[in-house]
């Protein structure tokens, strides 16, 4: 019996065995990662003195990077890379041997134990040898959210033409679009604070601060409409000129269009992920911005969970601050089909095609999600057509457990591009490539993403700056749980920011066409510190929050168009939403009300005008309409929410119906006024709450249905009564 059982035992071990070989099907064998402290890419430079000393374009095409802008590797005056040291220690005598081993710091988070610097490769290994150094990374370029067309600012000399109140010579077409002009308001008594990528570092603009102060495009010495306190800049970028474009500078002058009696600031967002998380802190508590705007997305910060910027962006807005970002501008339609993502609930693996591999897979990923076998997607790339992939999966960041990869085909099957970073050393769910066609022609390639270890997690991938070169696409049609097109990831998701999308200035009735769409799920909490979070219930973000102008005239940035620098993009529309934030908080301190994030999203979603040609994923509710949200705020129903006692005595308004929910007691009632209520509501607490919704303005009659646009989560042990109270 016991030879039988051994027999059988032999035989399952070889029935594995053939199984796991039929899966990997390559046609030579690869090799095992080398585990070691630095990033792949990394140590591929760090080995070869030749490439350290080639050009920055070969550098890039060998470790299947763009040479330059998003993505790109990020140098330091002296040409050495920025790197993000993962650290068991950031005490001082540890930077200190950082410094020694050729870091130059530039930033320390003790929060996420990682210092920021520049290095130069030949010496990665030496500070890998420190004993307190975790892993080495590449830092890549973070992406502005503008929409990249070509800058024509450059071919123009500093000019300062004559200033005309109160906003300047170049005002944004967003101040009529939006209604501002309506409002009678100019911001005064508050601050707004931006973060980009820089404020006032490109020698090459067509204007400067100083110039833009004199024609009153911007508060400053010489600005004759009496707005002379000049932009409080807390930092700026730390890297050479080259790299940036004052984009910062370009959002400031629209938050000033907006609100010209503001005040300014200003903080880089593009020294390192965790430099711009401490620079919105830095805003808030050392500045003293009421409202914070940002367009910068850095292409590692999670999808599936609130990473480091969200995390921040919540600090600030817990204190009582109001944050607006960027919704991004991936969205790429072909054919009417969006297909700028791509996202499948589990990882499902199949064989893999015939391919020499970086290293060795265990298996690939399924594309069809239904029945039959498609081990590959394919793309085709006109000449000159980029395919850019931000690939990740759902495990939490510190707790990847993991290992997937993403390779480029062409038609012969050789690996053309990849990504295959170490995310054991890592400890992050993420990959990154991209590709530029220069073959000269039409190529067809296939991307494959294959296992190299760990489990099937659910997958997503963005093509977050691929151009519209790509001509034709295997797959772009959601079914059996995966799902092409939602664009929404990073802070851009944000569970306590408002996200932005864009209308071009000339068209209220229509989206751009670029702007990323919603919605995004997290599946973990924040990344708070270096512990892995906790998986959570499926937090279901419905973004964007509503849409604002872009394409309206700055002094400088943007391509000339109509007699102006027209700035394009997401990165324009957020900075629009931010100055009208300025004028209800101006509205609301002379009223002597309270302004916070909750109000400020209440407002803005309860009053936009339509947007015929969008929808609820491409623009929310609608453009903003600044005049309106002034009104309701003047008004009886600035809050959406009230609270009753059990003997039906009013007791006090609420932005939210959860802020109302958190304070009633057992057996009270909250009753919310027949209007659109954004964010979710979790009833998590051990009392009887009844809800109505449907109420008039002064809560004493209802014959309507209010509508939640949230997710509904029941999970405390007391009982909820909901009527009138649709969900959306």
């Amino acid at each position: 019996m016991k030879r039988i059982l051994s027999l059988l035992t032999a035989l399952c071990i070889l029935s594995i065995f053939l199984v796991g070989a039929l899966m990997v099907n390559t046609t030579e064998a690869a090799t095992l990662k080398q585990g070691g402290k630095l990033s792949s890419r990394l140590s591929t430079l760090e080995g070869s003195a030749s490439l350290r000393s080639s050009s920055p374009v070969t550098q890039a095409k060998s470790i299947s990077l763009p040479a330059s802008g998003p993505g790109s590797l990020m140098r330091g005056k002296k040409g050495h890379l920025l790197v993000s040291v993962r650290m068991t220690d950031v005490s001082a005598a540890e930077q200190q041997a950082l410094t020694g081993a050729g870091v130059e710091i530039t930033h320390v988070s003790e929060r996420y134990m990682t210092i920021t610097g520049y290095l130069d490769p030949a010496n990665a290994l030496q500070v890998a040898g420190l004993p307190s150094v975790i892993s080495i990374s590449e830092v890549l370029a973070p992406a502005r959210n503008r929409r990249y067309s070509t800058l024509l600012s450059r071919a123009y000399s500093f000019i300062t033409p004559l200033s005309t109140c109160p906003s300047g010579t170049a005002v944004s077409e967003g101040y009529n679009q939006l209604r501002v002009n309506l409002t009678g308001l100019i911001g005064s008594g508050v601050q707004v604070g931006v973060l980009s990528d820089s404020y006032d570092l490109d020698t090459t603009a067509a204007t400067n601060a100083t110039g833009d102060a004199l024609s009153g495009d911007l508060p400053g010495t010489g600005n004759t409409c009496g707005h002379t306190t000049a932009v409080n800049v807390l930092e700026d970028y730390l890297g050479p000129a080259s790299d940036i474009i004052d984009e910062g500078r370009g959002m400031l002058q629209i938050v000033h269009d907006m609100a010209p009696a503001a005040t300014l600031s200003f903080a880089s967002a593009f020294n390192g992920l965790t430099s711009f998380a401490d620079n919105i802190r830095d805003l808030r508590n050392t500045a003293g911005a009421d409202i914070i705007v940002d367009d910068v997305y850095w292409y590692e910060e999670p999808f599936f969970q609130e990473g480091p910027v969200n995390v921040a962006i919540s600090d600030v807005v817990a204190s009582g601050a109001a944050y607006f970002t960027s919704a991004g501008n991936a969205n790429y339609t072909l054919a009417g089909k969006h297909i700028a993502s791509y996202e499948a609930p589990s990882y499902r693996p199949v064989a893999c095609p015939e391919v020499s591999y970086t290293y060795t897979v265990l298996d690939c990923h399924n594309f069809q999600p239904v029945s039959g076998t498609s081990n590959s997607s394919w793309f085709t790339l006109a000449n000159n057509g980029v395919l850019e992939v931000n690939f990740q999966w759902a495990e939490p960041w510190y707790g990847v457990t993991s290992d997937l990869d993403v390779y480029l085909v062409n038609s012969s099957n050789e690996i053309v591009a990849s990504a295959t970073g170490d995310n054991a050393a890592s400890q992050q769910p993420f990959e990154y490539l991209s590709y530029t066609n220069n073959t000269g022609s039409a190529q067809q390639v296939r991307m494959i993403i294959a296992r190299y270890s760990g489990a099937a997690p659910r997958i997503k991938y963005v093509l977050p700056q691929s151009t519209n070169l790509i001509t034709a696409v295997q797959f772009d049609t959601s079914s059996g749980g995966d799902i092409y097109g939602p664009t929404l990831t990073g802070h851009s998701a944000t569970h306590d920011g408002l996200s932005v999308a864009a209308v071009p200035y000339s068209n209220s009735n229509i989206p751009e066409s670029y702007t990323s769409r919603g919605l995004a799920t997290h599946y973990f909490g924040p990344v708070s510190g270096t512990t892995a979070a906790a998986a959570i219930s499926p937090d279901v973000l419905n973004q964007p929050d509503f849409a604002a102008t872009d394409g309206g005239c700055t002094t400088f940035f943007g391509s000339v168009s109509a007699g102006c620098h027209r700035f394009y993009g997401t990165s324009a529309a957020a900075p629009h939403a931010a100055g009208v934030a300025a004028l209800l908080k101006q509205r609301a301190n002379f009223l002597g009300y309270s302004f916070d994030q909750g109000i400020a999203k209440y407002l803005l979603q309860t009053t936009p005008q339509t947007v015929s040609g969008g929808d609820i994923y491409s623009v929310g509710p609608g453009l903003i309409d600044a005049n309106a949200a002034a009104a309701r705020l003047s008004s009886n129903d600035r809050f959406p929410v009230a609270r009753y006692t059990s003997g039906g005595s009013f007791a006090s308004t609420y932005s939210s119906l959860q802020a109302g929910y958190d304070s009633a007691s057992d057996g009270q009632h909250l009753r919310v006024r027949d209007a659109y209520v954004g964010g979710n509501i979790d009833f998590n607490s051990n009392k009887n709450i009844t809800i109505t919704g449907g109420y008039n303005a002064s809560f004493n009659i209802y014959s309507g249905i209010s509508t939640l646009h949230g997710v509904m989560t029941i999970s405390g042990a007391g009982a909820v009564t909901v009527e009138y109270l649709e969900l959306i």
